[in-house]
């Protein structure tokens, strides 16, 4: 969040140059003359002409320290900051103690990123000159720049001191505060700089960020509003308005305003890249591939995000392709390798996911989500205890995981552990009622025990997050079997091989309840099918494993 450059860096500007050049002790009168007619020209920001006046003064008089000085100013206007210092270290040596020169050079060093020299100028600047509210503003900017937040604070506060009616030193230190995470003080500096200056659209919008980072997102939507009416083509505003939006779940205002920044900035892939996160969330997801593309186009980092479209699109061969890519880019990209580990697992290409996950954990071995898909992909083969054991490593890293312990209790359970089964899908639901596969395995594990009555119940609660969940219905329909509710549990069945029609052990069972009330024929149509389907009497599991969590961004 930065504002024009002639607020950012606090640089003497043409305008300000009138003074230095009106005490100039040296030069011709042709210098002189030339110097006046660059200042005029650089005043109306035609910095081309005004270099030519500056260089035709400095031609009359090449120790015309002010020229030089000028010279770098109007370089500096356009944003050449090589030529600017060139300018501005000529002026010096001619005179060592014009303080305007090492101001400017500071504030251009400051554009360069180069904290540590615009420091040490703008300090010898403050030594010449100690009452000048710019400067200290200015070398406010560099120890901002440096991360050394105390120490611009403390020169926005002199600036403040020695100015009080000048915006931009409660702007920087504003942005100071906000770096710092104190966000009530920035919110305080931004008011007062708006004070000042009601005209004053950058202070809006910082304004705006503080509040969006405190939560305040209606608040952050005004100041976006009011910066926009301020200064109709700020990207910015309708960048952070968008941002405001989507985090109200406003998806279409956040879509119309990322639409303005595509507008007004057509090349910036990470326009395009929000509005595709947009479109994304609200379920428009061959839109958000088609952003995500355009993002992909301008900046390859965004294969990643495509990728995830993809994949909630169920395009998993394409969302493989584009995680690939962004591994390609970033061979240490860790989420790239979970999330492509999370795709095979969907695919059932289990050892491609295994080594994804492996590769995760390498990077990032504080991850307790990849020891969960690792753990997931073991239950997959059958290898319980490995499970069990990463299930182990995940909770640790992430006590609040509810995957890894509906993964350990499904592991659990295969071994005929039911009660840590239970134990650990009971807390997998403290921690997330909303996923439908903790309950039916549970009800698995109460229905092995006996307990089926808790086994209906927690299918039916199954059902209700997903009603087209054929295993719950199955896992309902056999606990219904077993207590002799025949109809119930034919309804079950049927309904479970309506969702899932290959489904052998609903046939298997609902064949043994039609040949238990006589109706022969329906028993023999359905174990034939279910022994198409490879059912046999020692088939029927009662539970099922979830899938596994959903990639997170």
């Amino acid at each position: 969040m930065t504002p024009h450059r002639t607020r950012s860096t606090g640089v003497m500007l043409l305008v300000g140059l009138l003074v230095l050049s009106g005490s100039a002790s040296v030069g011709a009168q042709p210098a002189r003359d030339a110097l006046e007619r660059g200042v005029a020209h650089g005043q109306k920001g035609e910095y081309d002409q005004a270099i030519a006046e500056f260089t035709e003064a400095i031609r009359a008089d090449p120790e015309f320290a002010e020229a030089h000085c000028c010279r770098g100013s109007a370089y500096h206007g356009k944003a050449e900051f090589d030529k600017a210092i060139e300018n501005y270290t000529e002026a010096i040596r001619v005179e060592p103690k014009l303080a305007e020169a090492y101001h400017n050079r500071g504030s251009a060093y400051v554009q360069q990123g180069q904290s540590d020299k615009a420091i040490a100028d703008l300090t010898q600047a403050i030594r010449l000159r100690p009452k000048h509210a710019v400067t200290y503003h200015t070398r406010g900017l560099a120890y901002a720049k440096k991360g050394e937040f105390d120490k611009a604070a403390a020169d926005f506060t002199e600036a403040i001191g020695l100015d009080p009616k000048s915006p931009y030193a409660y702007w920087g230190r504003a942005r100071t505060y906000a770096e710092k995470g104190e966000f009530d003080k920035a919110i305080a500096d931004f008011t007062q700089a708006i004070r000042v200056d009601s005209e004053f659209a950058e202070a809006y919008w910082g304004r705006a960020s503080a509040h969006f980072c405190t939560g305040a997102f209606d608040e952050a939507i005004g100041d976006c509003t009011e910066a926009i009416r301020l200064q109709p083509g700020f990207v910015k505003a309708y960048w952070g308005r968008g941002a405001c939006h989507a985090c109200q779940r406003d998806f279409d205002k956040a879509i119309a305003d990322f639409n303005q920044v595509v507008w007004l900035r057509p090349t910036l892939a990470e326009a395009y890249r929000a509005r595709g996160a947009a479109y994304e969330a609200k379920g428009e997801l061959d839109n958000a591939v088609i952003d995500y593309t355009e993002a992909n186009r301008l900046d390859p980092r965004f294969y990643y995000s495509r990728g995830l479209a993809r994949q909630r699109n169920g395009e998993l061969d394409e969302a493989i392709a584009d995680f690939t890519q962004a591994i390609r880019l970033k061979p240490e990209f860790a989420l790239a390798y979970y999330t492509r580990g999370g795709a095979y697992i969907s695919k059932g290409e289990f050892d491609k996911a295994f080594a994804d996950f492996a590769d995760t954990i390498r990077i990032k071995p504080t991850r307790g989500e990849a020891f969960c898909g690792r753990a997931l992909v073991y239950t997959h083969r059958g290898e319980w205890d490995k499970a069990i054991a990463d299930s182990f490593e995940a909770i640790r890293l992430d006590p609040k995981l509810a995957e890894a312990y509906a993964i350990r209790g499904c592991a659990c359970l295969a071994k005929g552990d039911f009660e840590k089964a239970i134990a650990d899908l009971t807390e997998a639901i403290r921690l997330n009622p909303e996923l439908p596969e903790i309950y039916y395995n549970r009800g698995c594990a109460y229905g092995r025990k006996g307990e089926f009555d808790k086994a209906i119940a927690d299918c039916t609660e199954a059902l209700r997050i997903n009603p087209r969940s054929a295993e719950a219905h199955y896992c309902r329909g056999t606990a219904y079997r077993m207590k002799l509710d025949t109809s119930k549990a034919i309804a079950d069945y049927t309904e479970a091989i309506r969702l899932a029609p290959a489904l052998a052990q609903a046939y298997y069972y609902r064949g043994i309840i039609y040949r238990v009330e006589g109706e022969q024929a329906k028993a023999e149509a359905d174990f034939a099918k279910a022994e198409e389907l490879g059912c046999g009497p020692a088939a029927a599991p009662w539970a099922r494993l979830p899938s596994g969590r959903k990639p997170t961004r």
